[in-house]
């Protein structure tokens, strides 16, 4: 119903100094739950997804975590995940669809056009209204405001967190062709060090701000 939007989020991995590394890992987990349907000419889906990762200790970047080289600062874990809904204003119905073309399974497609596209004969396609909200945390053990560089978790993860909301009107003229119009209402949370003077400390260093985004698509 709305574009996907995965706007970046840089993650830091920050102990006791203020440099960011990488995180050395020996492997790693990723699962997810994900569900779908609709009635008529709703459509209601949404998505859960966890990853994670097992953190290498005997290594030479571990130093910079602020803990000692060869011990475990923690395995970081992540997660993200959205709802979404639309409601087609002209009646039509999203179409099930066992495999995709993209190679997915178990998915919903474009609402097959009842009416395409004819000013002439008085015409104007299907038209739907869709919204999504998504949440991405990147942070593990990120620590809080005002914290030194000494007194932060050690080997914590400060990826940020961000919110989406997002606002669409899609109009499909017909079976081939689409334009949507996206609204999107961000909110990132992140901490980060600071220096102001002779004093670093964790603070906000997230931002806020909107998007919009219209988008041609063509398909056969």
């Amino acid at each position: 119903g709305v574009q996907t939007c995965a706007l970046p989020i840089y993650s830091t991995l920050l102990g006791s100094s203020t440099t960011a590394t990488n995180i050395p890992e020996s492997g790693g987990y990723l699962w997810g739950l994900e569900w779908a349907g609709n009635y008529k000419n709703f459509y209601l889906a949404g998505e859960y997804m966890k990853f994670g990762m097992d953190r290498a200790v005997s290594c030479a970047g571990c130093t910079p975590f602020g803990g000692t080289a060869g011990v475990n600062p923690g395995n970081p874990a992540f997660s993200g995940w959205y709802v979404e809904g639309s409601y087609i204003l002209t009646g039509e119905t999203k179409t099930y669809s066992a495999l995709a073309t993209n190679n997915e399974y178990a998915t919903f497609n474009n609402p097959r056009v009842i009416s395409p596209f004819d000013p002439a004969s008085g015409n104007w396609g299907a038209w739907e209204l869709a919204a999504r909200y998504s949440d991405l945390d990147l942070n593990w053990r990120p620590g809080s405001i005002g914290d030194t560089p000494a007194s932060s978790p050690v080997g914590g993860v400060r990826g940020g967190e961000q919110k989406i909301v997002t606002l669409g009107v899609n109009w499909y003229m017909n079976n081939n062709v689409a334009l949507r119009f996206n609204y999107l209402i961000v909110d990132v949370n992140k901490l980060g060090f600071i220096t102001t003077g002779s004093s670093t400390v964790l603070g906000q260093v997230g931002q806020k701000f909107d998007v919009m985004g219209m988008r041609l698509q063509f398909t056969n």
